[in-house]
């Protein structure tokens, strides 16, 4: 199911009350004024069309032009019905799908008369096949901005839309590290010390639910090759946190109630820990911290395991008492055995890790990517593990252009796994996939901007091959725009009127960057340069006309400054250049006076003449 046209109508609400046609293939326009929709064929190749891709576009314009609203009115399609059912507001709306043929959404309240090559139905709100012919579509928008003003949404089972910016991976962690079950009694009342210990982790684990995404998609890379944008990704570095980092932190995260009733247990908590630390020798091995945090749960969980542990002075002896204290407690929750299982895999997690070879370097441990997947793989599909928790990956040395292709290719491969990492929501991608990029190029360095049309293409091909895809994206960046027809383009321009929808821009597919900024981005009068370099050209020029310059050594330092071969050129002219005589304007009136009495002598001999 391909979107090919939305048009929307004029409504207080609505910043964008126009058309849009997302298609090169056909010609699509609605005349409002006599209900008219025109569809006509093209003659135009969609270059796009191949394999899982079915068309990519592009929305060019400079900042408030709309092109953010855009993408959110697309994204938000099939909620238009909801929408107008609870607003006063009457919100017209018009879309063309093509799916084996022409599908019409109209919310106008009017009859449409279709003219053109069409072989189609019209469909409007009061009918059911709205809801099944969108419900054929999942909406996905991505955005490496902090900004993103979308809520989150997603619902469980199919995917209809889900907003994949960073509010929303701060959700997902929470979900992704928070026990099953956790604070059920909102008054805190009920809730019991393991319930508020496992509310209390997801508030401060940070991007830790990211980092693991980041480290699949890297393993998922290292299996095609050794490098991802130049960089080595062999090796992987992390230190294991300690728990009392957590735990001590401030409860301001959970509700009053709870605080109430669990603040002095946090406390008392932090004397025992800090006892047990204390007694316990220390040393570099990665299970000693993971021992300590399992003794530490269990200290602030249960107040009879400190009495388990107050002779041990050996992490071997603390751990066999973990191990005996986890099989002959008598759990709270004796129905689901919830706290029983989860310490079990705790035990069974810090065996594993126990077999495995992990050296420390500082205060990181370091391991091929490889061989540290392999190890934790099987407790990030499991979910609420307890190792996980206190893994904290180095990120230390990526830069923000890093981060953001590493962020937009992580994100693509997470969206392909949801549903391993969340078995329990039953999520699922429709086979249609409408994929919406907000500034694709943000933070991109202009190397990986060159790259980054092929690249999503060849990673949507890749991961989702029982998905189709249409993308349409934003951008500010003429390099990513020259792998952009102009008929795969919507350009937006803000005018006296607002905003417009500018049609006769020049083609952009492989077009020089200096054409494309000053044809595509609507640079005013042309300029291709900043303001204050453009300033500082013409005042030089000005004191080469005027020669008022007094040192030519140093004018011709300033103008090599100038980046441009052709103005350097030129100004190096004009010094060059013979200067006219100038005379000041009292000079001027006697030479005038000088001219006018020649030519009357001339007229006269010529009159003399004339008469003889």
């Amino acid at each position: 199911m391909e979107l090919l046209y939305i048009w929307i109508g004029d409504n207080p609400i609505d910043t964008l009350q126009q058309e849009f046609c997302f298609t090169p293939e056909y010609d699509i326009h609605f005349d409002n004024l006599n209900n008219e929709l025109f569809i006509e064929k093209e003659n135009i190749p969609n270059i796009f069309k191949i394999d899982k891709i079915l068309n990519i576009s592009g929305v060019v314009g400079e900042n408030g032009t709309g092109k953010t609203t855009l993408l959110n009115k697309l994204g938000s399609i099939s909620d238009i019905k909801l929408k107008s059912q609870k607003s006063k507001v009457k919100k017209e709306f018009i879309a063309v799908f093509y799916d084996d043929d022409f599908v019409i959404f109209n919310s106008t309240n009017q009859k449409i008369k279709v003219e053109g090559e069409v072989t189609d139905y019209l469909i409007n709100y009061s009918s059911s096949k709205i809801d099944v012919n969108l419900d054929q579509l999942s909406k996905v928008y991505l955005t490496n901005s902090n900004f993103s003003g979308e809520n989150y949404y997603l619902k469980l089972g199919e995917i209809d839309y889900i907003n994949l910016s960073s509010k929303t991976f701060e959700i997902f962690e929470k979900d992704f590290f928070s026990y099953k079950g956790s604070l059920n009694d909102q008054r805190g009342v009920n809730n019991t010390k393991f319930d508020v210990m496992q509310s209390i982790f997801p508030n401060f684990m940070g991007n830790r639910f990211r980092s693991l995404i980041d480290m699949d998609f890297l393993v998922y890379v290292k299996g095609l090759k050794d490098k991802f944008i130049g960089k080595d990704i062999s090796n992987i570095q992390f230190k294991i946190d300690k728990i009392d980092d957590f735990i001590s932190s401030d409860l301001n995260d959970l509700n009053y109630y709870t605080k109430k009733y669990h603040e002095n247990g946090v406390k008392e908590f932090e004397k025992k820990f800090i006892k047990l630390h204390t007694n316990i020798n220390s040393n570099n091995d990665i299970t000693f911290s993971l021992i300590m945090n399992l003794a530490g749960e269990l200290i602030y969980c249960y107040p009879d395991f400190n009495e388990y542990i107050e002779k041990c002075v050996k992490i071997e002896d603390l751990y066999e008492k973990c191990e005996g204290f986890i099989k002959e407690h008598t759990f709270t929750d004796s129905k689901d055995n919830k706290e029983k299982e989860y310490f079990k895999n705790a035990i069974k997690e810090i065996d594993k890790i126990k077999r495995k070879n992990f050296e420390i370097n500082g205060n990181y441990y370091t391991k091929s990517i490889n061989y540290f997947w392999d190890t934790i793989e099987e407790f990030v599909y499991n979910k609420t593990s307890f190792v996980l928790k206190y893994i904290h990956i180095l990120d230390e040395y990526t830069s923000s252009g890093e981060r953001a292709i590493l962020n937009f290719m992580s994100c693509i491969y997470f969206l392909s796994k949801i549903k391993d990492y969340f078995k329990d929501k039953d999520y699922k991608l429709r086979k249609n996939i409408l994929l919406l990029i907000d500034e694709i190029d943000l933070y991109l360095h202009p190397a990986w901007q060159q790259k980054i049309i092929t690249t999503l293409i060849n990673e949507l091909n890749e991961c989702f091959p029982d998905n189709v895809f249409q993308i349409v994206f934003s951008t500010h960046s003429p390099i990513v725009l020259s792998d952009m027809p102009t008929q795969n383009c919507i350009f937006l321009k803000k005018d006296h009127t607002g905003i417009i929808m500018k049609k006769e821009v020049k083609q952009t597919f492989g077009c020089n960057i200096f054409n494309l900024y000053k044809d595509a981005f609507f640079l005013e009068n042309g300029n291709t340069f900043g303001e204050y370099s453009r300033t500082f050209i013409n005042n030089i020029a000005k004191e080469i006309k005027t020669g008022k310059f007094d040192d030519k050594e140093n004018i011709n330092r300033l103008i090599d400054l100038i980046g441009e071969p052709i103005i350097q050129n030129h100004l190096r002219k004009l010094i060059n250049e013979p200067k006219k005589n100038k005379l000041d304007s009292s000079q001027n009136e006697e030479m005038i006076r000088f001219l006018e009495k020649q030519k009357r002598e001339i007229e006269n001999k010529i009159n003399e003449l004339k008469k003889q």
